[in-house]
């Protein structure tokens, strides 16, 4: 049933967040000596050294290499680009709008229409006519049609080829992510299917992990303190080799899926000093004082309190939109099954995750796959609400392009199957460690629950439904 197919992808999942958690309990607590290493560090003032499993993740370039990499406007074209975008609005699309409307059914008709006359679709309709988020989802029986509406503004491509807002800097929201969403959550899928990213090392790599642990000497004399860093780092990262990437829910080869992929990689990345924070704030390494009695695990996820409704049940409201990054410890048994934790978090784990979400916003300014996996939310839990509503049904509009990849192809994006493993080594005093991280994880329908559902008491929802005009003819106006 789709049920126990959702709960066997969520204990897979699990599963391979224990082959990671696994092999930093084989580190934490235990007295390392080893032949190789012990040879280059001999000599007086010996410290203590704890070792705990590297971070790992990936960041994908056209070639599927994965990498981290950063682009810099060095001559400054990409804000000329801006500035001439803004001096040249190409009509009133380009121009910015607080709320502007756009009909899914009529969308659909336009992007056949292209696709019937082996024509490319256009870029107002690949950016969903520059709208930076959903606001609000309308239900039109009378229409037969669904209308989302958010604000919108003119967009350019960055230097990454993202296609940003011209006055916010952040990416729009793009209608290959939105018809994702809607494939994810169509009226025959699992209201409850979890979309979620796993990054974790092959049997190869742990048994390789081993055998490389053995070599890393507990006494490290203070002159040799650098070297053996870096050669425990070397040592991490080729003994573990490639990581595998699990990607639930949606398909590997969609830029959704890449967006998340790239999230994660860069929160952990940041967490452990590999990639310089862009803004002021509290990063796992830095906020560490000795070495983690248990494993940290950190996760980026949506805060589910985001859907008010209107009374009528065919308007809704998205508010909110915050991720948040959570922490929480995990314990494993030698076969790297789950033992439950009563433990809390430590003080460093908990000090970047607080950070992180409470810098969410900055960040993404700085950082736009932050922004993206926002986005991503967004048209997530949409989809989720036009599932769990039937409003495909209330509507009478039923999707035949935006359901069929042989005629919308969303799956794109090179494959990324394997990365390389990433691993910093950092004294901490007396302690030389190497921290681990965890994933992102979205189930869309917990924001559909009634715990989290927001009731529209002052009527601002239903004001906004009344107050819409739909005019004949274009799929989008303001």
């Amino acid at each position: 049933s789709e049920g126990q197919i959702g709960e066997m992808i969520m204990k897979k999942f699990i599963t391979c967040l224990a082959a990671v958690a696994f092999l930093a309990v084989a580190f934490l607590g235990s007295q390392l000596k080893g032949q190789n290493l012990s040879a280059n560090v001999a000599g007086n003032n010996n410290f203590g050294t704890t070792v705990q499993l590297p971070v790992v993740g990936v960041s994908i370039d056209a070639d599927g290499v994965m990498t981290a990499r950063e682009f810099r406007d060095e001559d400054g074209q990409m804000a000329a680009n801006i500035a001439n975008a803004k001096r040249n609005l190409n009509g009133q699309i380009q121009q910015q709008s607080a709320l502007r409307k756009v009909s899914l059914r009529r969308l659909e008709t336009a992007v056949q229409a292209k696709l019937a006359n082996g024509d490319p679709i256009t870029d107002e309709m690949k950016v969903l006519a520059g709208l930076q988020k959903i606001q609000y989802i309308f239900v039109l029986p009378a229409e037969n049609d669904i209308v989302i509406a958010g604000p919108a503004e003119g967009w350019v491509d960055d230097m990454a080829g993202r296609k940003i807002g011209i006055n916010s800097g952040l990416p729009t929201l793009l209608l290959e992510d939105f018809v994702v969403a809607m494939r994810t959550f169509s009226p025959q899928a699992n209201l409850q299917t979890w979309v979620a990213v796993s990054i974790d090392p092959t049997i190869a790599g742990i048994e390789n992990l081993r055998d490389f642990q053995r070599q890393i000497p507990n006494r490290i004399p203070q002159n040799a303190r650098e070297r053996v860093m870096n050669q425990v780092a070397e040592g991490l990262r080729d003994s573990l080799g490639l990581a595998e990437i699990a990607i639930y829910g949606v398909p590997r080869k969609s830029h959704l899926a890449k967006v998340m992929v790239e999230a994660d990689y860069r929160m952990k990345l940041m967490a452990v000093g590999l990639e310089a924070k862009p803004i002021e704030m509290t990063t796992f390494i830095e906020a560490l004082q000795g070495a983690p009695r248990d494993m940290q695990r950190w996760w980026l996820t949506p805060d589910y309190e985001c859907i008010k409704t209107a009374a009528d049940g065919l308007s809704v409201e998205m508010v909110g939109r915050t991720v948040e990054l959570k922490t929480e410890n995990i314990d494993y048994d030698r076969n790297a099954n789950i033992v439950q934790t009563k433990s809390r978090p430590n003080r460093a784990a908990t000090k970047y995750a607080r950070s992180f979400t409470d810098n969410y916003e900055r960040l993404s300014q700085v950082r736009p796959v932050y922004a993206q996996l926002r986005n991503v939310v967004d048209v997530l839990v949409a989809a989720a609400w036009i599932k769990k509503n039937d409003a495909l049904a209330k509507s009478g509009w039923a999707p035949s392009v935006f359901f069929d990849n042989n005629q919308f192809d969303v799956e794109n994006e090179v494959d990324a199957k394997t990365a390389p493993c990433v691993a910093n080594a950092v004294w901490k005093g007396n302690l030389m460690i190497a921290p681990s991280g965890g994933g992102v994880s979205i189930n869309a329908s917990r924001a559909l629950e009634d715990e989290n559902l927001l009731a529209d008491k002052k009527g601002v929802v239903q004001n906004a439904r009344d107050q819409l005009v739909v005019p004949a003819g274009p799929w989008w106006w303001d």
